[in-house]
């Protein structure tokens, strides 16, 4: 069993699932000559984990960049000044997209618009992956750090330009999700589960897609290697699903954790009622003087960020959204918890101690 961790949590359609994953394997190994053997996405609550080989995220991927950076120096500078130029014709793209969408349009218009969204994917999320997660691994490596400082550099200011691009990708799917229910009445509710085949089918030759197996994936899917698995929300199941992909995850059990840790982006110590924020539709419902707990803020988040007292996050480095905008804020903030969604909900009184980097629960 290869050994596998949730490196991040999106709320996503399944048709936008099938972007991610092409781009980090085919777009990837293209940009880079090395991408992941699979990438898994577990759909439950409403949200999807984004589940990687442990050995590959943390081990081979770095490896390969600095194995790249060392070989040729100049390599990074070239792949930094191309980024800058994706990104700039990506939002350009969208904004375009966005205007299409929004007037009087065909299916085939509609299918237009993700294929190229698609292929800019693929092209942009290899040099997108390498500036987001190249200062989050060398961070704690001192030496590491310091040789590629300049490279960390260049990372940081690109996560600063290029941390709309996939909330604007998945703002995208939604819009084509929306048309897809106006325009199917059948599939009101369910667009959000239409797989990559069963969408070019619907919009390039009017086929319907199986109404029962689209609605079936409702209740909590896998999608990986192997398509996509149902698995519902039963633990058993879905443990069954990742060990016939060969796969072991480590599913927390949080009922006796009273206490986890992170890393400090802000001091201070706060106590306060958690609002738990999974999806961009609860961004707004957040309360003055709440503490915000997420997987990862982006600037949708900001709105939310500004009325609570404190952030709380699964993911992140030093360099990250949240730890930027808790320092702007001067709010206290742990990041890189990896277990705070699962273990905290609406409503939990907490105390978030960033001076020690531990969040307390106290109810």
């Amino acid at each position: 069993m290869k050994k596998t961790e949730k490196i991040l949590s999106r709320d996503m359609a399944l048709m936008d699932m099938y972007v991610w994953r092409n781009s980090l394997i085919k777009g990837l190994n293209k940009f880079l000559g090395w991408s992941y053997s699979d990438v898994v996405f577990y759909f439950h609550d409403k949200y999807s984990d984004v589940v990687l080989l442990s050995e590959e995220h943390y081990g081979k991927f770095l490896k390969s960049i600095i194995k790249r950076i060392q070989k040729n120096p100049k390599w990074f500078v070239r792949k930094y000044d191309n980024f800058l130029l994706l990104t700039r014709d990506f939002f350009d793209f969208f904004k375009k997209s966005k205007q299409v969408l929004k007037k009087k349009n065909d299916n085939k218009e509609l299918w237009s618009i993700f294929y190229k969204y698609s292929e800019y994917m693929k092209k942009h999320f290899g040099p997108f992956v390498i500036m987001k997660w190249l200062p989050i691994w060398l961070e704690n490596n001192p030496s590491l750090s310091k040789k590629f400082f300049s490279e960390i550099k260049l990372a940081v200011s690109a996560r600063k330009i290029s941390e709309k691009t996939l909330p604007q990708g998945r703002e995208l799917c939604n819009l084509i999700c929306n048309i897809i229910e106006k325009r199917f009445s059948n599939l009101k509710g369910c667009s959000r589960f239409i797989d990559y085949n069963e969408l070019k089918g619907l919009l390039l030759n009017d086929k319907a897609p199986n109404l029962k197996k689209i609605k079936s994936r409702t209740n909590g899917f896998i999608y990986s290697k192997k398509g996509t698995l149902n698995t519902g929300n039963e633990l058993k199941k879905i443990k069954e699903t990742f060990n016939k992909l060969g796969y072991s995850h480590n599913f927390t059990l949080t009922s006796n954790i009273k206490e986890f840790g992170g890393q400090s982006a802000f001091l201070g110590c706060v106590r306060g009622t958690v609002k738990l924020i999974m999806v961009k539709k609860e961004i707004m419902d957040i309360k003055n003087g709440e503490v915000l707990v997420t997987s990862m803020t982006t600037p949708e988040y900001l709105p939310a960020m500004k009325k609570s007292i404190a952030f709380i996050t699964d993911e992140g480095g030093i360099t990250c959204h949240a730890a930027i905008i808790a320092r702007e804020m001067r709010k206290p903030c742990i990041i890189g918890t990896k277990i705070a969604t699962q273990i905290l909900k609406s409503g939990d009184k907490v105390e978030v101690d960033a001076d020690k980097g531990i969040v307390k629960i106290l109810n």
